[in-house]
């Protein structure tokens, strides 16, 4: 299994929650707004927490973070466990 993380900025990452909530309201569909506690804090809290045990699982081979233009930041790779013969 292989998992990407995003690496946003919190600035960006605020921004674009902001877009997802006024786009959503001037279409007519519910929109739910998050504090930046919320939108920061928690995100980044939870994305720390997830990737953690993400390391920790025995199918994960790679692990990338990339940037928002799409380059790989940094790549955790895991070795395949051998068979036995």
């Amino acid at each position: 299994m292989e998992v990407v993380v995003p690496a946003v900025r919190r600035a960006d990452s605020r921004q674009g929650t902001a877009q997802r909530y006024t786009t959503a309201l001037l279409n007519g569909l519910p929109a739910r707004f998050t504090t930046a506690v919320g939108a920061c804090d928690r995100c980044d809290e939870g994305t720390a927490e997830t990737v953690t045990a993400l390391e920790a699982h025995p199918a994960l081979r790679a692990l990338p973070v990339i940037s928002r233009d799409g380059r790989t930041l940094e790549r955790q790779t895991t070795p395949r466990p051998r068979r036995a013969s």
